[in-house]
């Protein structure tokens, strides 16, 4: 089951797998940011905090979730969304890649160890490293986006190579602080 909340313009679609309980509260706090992040400063302040938690007790197995947050949406397209679920296709969810495909067509895959693979109809992708990558096959080919998962931002620059059915590319990326992206490229 979907559960989905709107607060603020910020919509969160939470899909649960497993048994676990939901919290949701929204109160008054006053205090000071300085336990959370010192670099904004220790002046007391009263604000109106949105919390969202999911608690699934001591050693879950085999629990998980999948959340989509959209930033500027309206309650009435939220409603929208909600009724015409699923709106994205899961096709890996596993330990070692997370992948869904949008109805515009658009793949997004989180491949968390290096070989990891998933596949679509008769295609397979495999990724050589730990990274984030947008993934939309425009005519014959795959134009492919990619962020580095383990950013050293001091070392040499990196390349990830994609294989898809065993044509593989190397995708360069940057070095320095722009060592997690990449441009895009066409396979």
């Amino acid at each position: 089951d979907v559960v989905w909340f709107h607060h603020n313009g910020i919509g969160y679609f939470i899909i649960p797998k497993g048994l676990q309980t939901l919290k949701l509260w929204h109160e008054t706090r006053s205090g000071s940011w300085d336990n959370a992040a010192s670099h904004m400063g220790g002046d007391s302040a009263t604000e109106n905090i949105f919390q969202l938690s999911l608690t699934h007790g001591a050693n879950p197995q085999n629990e998980g979730y999948r959340c989509v947050i959209y930033k500027d949406i309206s309650l009435g397209e939220m409603e929208t969304q909600a009724q015409n679920l699923p709106w994205f296709l899961p096709l890996s969810d596993s330990n070692e890649v997370q992948a869904v495909r949008f109805p515009n067509g658009k793949i997004h895959a989180i491949f968390r160890k290096a070989g990891a693979s998933f596949s679509l109809n008769s295609e397979t992708f495999t990724a050589s490293a730990p990274c984030a990558m947008i993934l939309e096959k425009v005519g014959d080919q795959w134009e492919v986006e990619v962020a580095d998962c383990e950013y050293d931002f001091e070392g040499d620059p990196k390349s990830i190579s994609l294989r898809i059915n065993g044509t593989e590319k190397d995708i360069p990326l940057p070095s320095g602080r722009q060592t997690s992206f990449s441009t895009n490229i066409k396979i």
